[in-house]
């Protein structure tokens, strides 16, 4: 098992959304990421 199977369509949704943004650092690139974070909380 490694894993992709217990990744539901919620956390799917929320990886291809940054995926498509191209922005994958933490910080910086605030005119690409155009005001979208995605930070646990």
């Amino acid at each position: 098992m490694p894993g992709y199977e217990i990744i539901g369509e919620e956390e799917k949704k929320e990886i291809l959304e940054v995926l498509a943004n191209k922005v994958v650092f933490r910080y910086g690139f605030d005119a690409e990421r155009k005001g979208v974070y995605k930070v646990a909380t």
